[in-house]
């Protein structure tokens, strides 16, 4: 048994030329080739289930898809009249996933540098008797360090907050596999 047939999605001359160029472009993410794709098939009049079984994915991948852009086309079209770059970024931003729900980042880069360099460095060096560090010690030399290059230390005020940071798994496998000391000790040869 047949559903309802999807909503056409009609492409002006531009609009078309600019997801073509993307869905040709290798060096553009798969995410967004694909979806340049989609919406493509989806103008010449394919069904959501031809259009999956002919890029590989999901009859539920396409009518997102084409859904998304029935949304943003009238914005596009009438954004025509810009320059092809501009035209091409907002493409870009209505193929773009959404915004994610959730609270955002609680650490600037910076900060997360402070961190893997604390946790990159023999613990000896900094005076320490230990090979090992513990939270205590991390958190104080976090705040000083911050303290020294003017970043603000809120994050590194909990213990608890310090003791997650260090049980990530990738921050260990940055500090203890790749770590900087064997980057300082190959330099040293140099």
């Amino acid at each position: 048994m047949r559903g309802p047939k999807p909503t056409p999605i009609q492409l002006t001359v531009k609009l078309k030329e600019v997801l073509e160029q993307i869905s040709r472009c290798y060096t553009q993410p798969h995410w967004l080739v694909l979806r340049a794709k989609i919406v493509l098939q989806a103008a010449t009049g394919a069904g959501n289930t031809a259009i999956a079984r002919r890029l590989d994915t999901t009859p539920d991948t396409v009518r997102k898809w084409r859904a998304r852009w029935l949304v943003v086309a009238p914005r596009l079209t009438a954004a025509e009249p810009l320059a092809e770059p501009e035209l091409r970024a907002l493409v870009h931003g209505a193929l773009a996933d959404a915004p994610r729900p959730g609270a955002p980042d609680t650490f600037t880069p910076e900060q997360l540098v402070q961190v893997i360099t604390v946790a990159c460095e023999d613990p000896r060096a900094s005076g320490r008797e230990s090979s090992q560090w513990d939270v205590v010690f991390a958190r104080r030399m976090l705040l000083a360090r911050c303290q020294a290059v003017g970043l603000p230390c809120y994050p590194f005020d909990d213990f608890d907050t310090v003791r997650a940071i260090l049980a990530e798994p990738h921050l260990l496998l940055t500090a203890h596999t790749v770590g900087l000391a064997s980057v300082r000790s190959s330099t040293m040869l140099d």
